[in-house]
């Protein structure tokens, strides 16, 4: 219980550290554009994905799509790992990810991105 509320804290302040260096935000959520982008159609795939329990697969595809160009990816892929570290842990489980998991996938994030994690 103790390990997972420190990495859901870890979580919650490298998001926060994210969103505050690149959007001077305190949270990122992704929205769509107005006009339809691939970065809308995926991450409302992405979702899907999600709450089919599809998590491993969804993951897979964000970073085969990753542009660390595009700050818009960089939301969609913030949000994402948000999403995750919003759903019940059993969830998690049951198909087969953890909170460990997140927190590692928030890392890389800022790893390709080049935010110093020490």
């Amino acid at each position: 219980m103790l390990k997972n509320d420190y990495i859901l804290t870890q979580i919650e302040g490298l998001a926060r550290a994210i969103a505050k260096i690149f959007f001077n935000k305190e949270t990122v959520v992704y929205e769509a554009e107005e006009e339809e982008t691939f970065t809308d159609e995926l991450y409302l795939r992405l979702r899907e994905m999600i709450d089919k329990g599809e998590i491993n697969e969804a993951e897979n595809i964000l970073y085969e799509h990753m542009n660390t160009a595009d700050l818009r990816y960089l939301e969609l892929m913030v949000d994402f790992y948000n999403r995750l570290n919003k759903l019940d842990e059993a969830f998690l489980e049951e198909h087969d990810y953890g909170k460990d998991e997140i927190l590692q996938g928030l890392k890389d994030v800022a790893s390709h991105y080049g935010v110093p994690l020490n």
